[in-house]
């Protein structure tokens, strides 16, 4: 089953900071999400992150630097969508 990714105005605002070919990464990231969450996700923990949530990671390589991504998510009531409540990005220069 696929589902739908819905964002919230906070992963909207996370998503449209970012550089341009960093977010097509993350639109491309949200679709493998949409497509698996079982196996792509787990659990999130606390601290840091908020309870009973999910969370998607992933780690990109561009111009030297070390992109790593968290995704958190809930699924829907309905079934069909994947609210992505947050998108965190931090860089490692390697």
């Amino acid at each position: 089953m696929t589902y739908t990714a819905l964002l919230s105005s906070k992963a909207e605002d996370q998503l449209r900071n970012l550089p341009y070919p960093l977010q097509e990464s993350v639109i491309e990231h949200l679709e493998i999400l949409c497509s698996r969450p079982t196996e792509v996700s787990r659990p999130t923990y606390t601290p840091p992150f908020p309870p009973n949530r999910q969370m998607y990671e992933f780690y990109l390589i561009e111009s030297g630097i070390k992109h790593r991504f968290v995704v958190i998510f809930q699924y829907g009531q309905d079934e069909e969508h994947l609210w992505i409540l947050g998108i965190g990005h931090t860089e490692y220069h390697l």
